[in-house]
């Protein structure tokens, strides 16, 4: 799994928050 995916995983996911 690239990185890059789990960086903006992570940044959608607080967002959403």
């Amino acid at each position: 799994m690239a990185p890059i995916l789990v960086f903006r995983f992570c940044f959608l996911f607080i967002l959403f928050w």
